[in-house]
């Protein structure tokens, strides 16, 4: 990754208006592009369209040293209608080109605000959002480093080579890398390819997320194929704090490293289904036995204690072994169901073949122009064409794997879950 392509050399905030204007639409592109300039401090992205509907804005990367000046993010976007295609790199970090440290705090790629009349966000393939303790993604200068050079992390007070504590720096800051704040009418669409990571301790109920929903309704579609990486404790890789109207589908990868972390918690009612179609692993686990699918390792010969830990490995030192809380946590109903890769439906009715048959034919209709289908598909049945498989794991003795927190007794929850991969977990409730 080069950070230097015609880096500026002062620190700026933009907004949208006349900076550039080139085609006829409100919009942000983050290309990737070194013939872009490489923006250094908060980009704005709010101003309305000017009497001839003209401007957009565009550059190659937005890299911080530090933390951001306004509303500590990235990529502000308060614009009601602006379509935004991230094709680059945010980074925000907390040591500078010259590995001198900055005062990194509060941390946000990319924030969306305000009020919404049809905005867009789409992370391409070539997305990256990054909050890092340390000069680069391949550079990091958290706990793991090895600061004295003598073979073993700092961290590492029993020098056996597992590291000890939280991935993330001591001290708490509120980090996310993409959080919806405002209300949005369009789906928010993460591109495979495309990934968030994050370094850094949550604070109480502000927990450093991958990705955050919360405060107005996202009256559309959150469809991630984005892989999120976490490191640190009280961390989320996806937090929905408020309702999402349609379905949450997410296909790439989440892992979350630290103590009371969850790969995906669900905290408000989702209209459409949660679709799990990759793996979500959340352990506070500083290694992870290779080559398993979650659990302790096994124990003796006699495999009596198999999946237990004995006594002299119970007192070797806790903080190599400590706790997550789940890979996903479920506290808000999910009107469509859980679905854990594969399909819900072997066998079809008559009139659901009839629904899919509508969708095919949406798709290859005589323009052939394979016209969007999303407005069709409403069932989780819909979704079986194209559902890969999906794996939950966790692996310390408390951990759970599925948690469900929401009142099932009293019928405040009606989620089905439909588990029709081949996972290997546990289900823990906590009522």
């Amino acid at each position: 990754m080069n950070f230097k392509c015609r880096l500026l050399t002062t620190a700026f905030v933009l907004p949208v208006t006349g900076w550039l204007a080139l085609t006829p639409s409100l919009a942000f592109d983050l290309t990737g592009e070194a013939d872009d300039v490489t923006v250094t401090d908060t980009l704005t992205v709010s101003a309305p369209r000017d009497d001839d509907d003209n401007f957009i804005t565009q550059a190659n990367n937005i890299l911080i040293d530090g933390t951001p000046t306004t509303e500590s993010a990235a990529l502000l976007i308060n614009s009601d209608d602006a379509d935004v295609v991230i094709d680059g790199v945010i980074t925000i970090r907390s040591r500078d080109a010259d590995d001198e440290p900055v005062t990194l705090i509060d941390a946000f790629g990319l924030k969306i605000t305000g009020d919404d009349d049809g905005r867009s966000i789409r992370l391409k393939s070539g997305a990256r959002i990054y909050i890092i303790e340390g000069v680069s993604s391949d550079n990091t200068r958290g706990p793991d480093y090895d600061a004295d050079d003598d073979g073993f992390a700092d961290n590492d007070s029993d020098e056996d080579g597992i590291s000890e504590g939280s991935p993330a720096l001591d001290g708490n800051s509120w980090r996310v890398g993409l959080w919806k704040i405002g209300e949005m009418s369009n789906d928010i669409i993460g591109e495979a390819g495309s990934s968030i990571v994050v370094y850094g301790n949550g604070v109480g109920g502000q927990h450093a997320a991958g990705v955050v929903i919360s405060d107005l309704n996202l009256n559309g579609n959150l469809d991630l194929s984005t892989s999120i990486k976490m490191y640190g404790d009280e961390t989320r890789g996806v937090d929905i704090l408020s309702q999402i109207t349609g379905y949450y589908r997410q296909r790439g990868a989440i892992d979350v490293r630290g103590a009371d972390g969850i790969g995906i918690n669900i905290g408000a009612p989702i209209g459409g289904s949660l679709m799990i179609e990759g793996l979500v692993n959340a352990t506070g686990y500083s290694s992870i036995p290779p080559g398993t699918s979650g659990g302790p390792t096994e124990g003796g010969e006699d495999q009596d204690d198999a999946n237990e830990f004995d006594a002299t490995r119970r007192s070797a030192n806790p903080n190599e072994r400590r706790q997550s809380e789940a890979a996903v946590k479920l506290g808000a109903n999910i009107s469509g169901g859980l679905i854990i890769g594969g399909f819900v439906n072997t066998f079809k009715t008559k009139d659901e073949r009839d629904s899919l048959a509508v969708i095919s034919e949406r798709r290859t209709d005589d323009d052939d122009s394979n016209d969007d289908v999303t407005e069709l598909k409403i069932a989780p049945y819909h979704f079986d064409q194209n559902r890969a498989g999906g794996i939950l794991t966790s692996y310390g003795e408390r951990e759970a794997t599925l948690l469900i927190t929401a009142d099932l007794a009293t019928a405040r929850m009606t989620t089905p879950i439909y588990i029709t991969a081949r996972p290997n977990f546990f289900i823990r409730t906590a009522f």
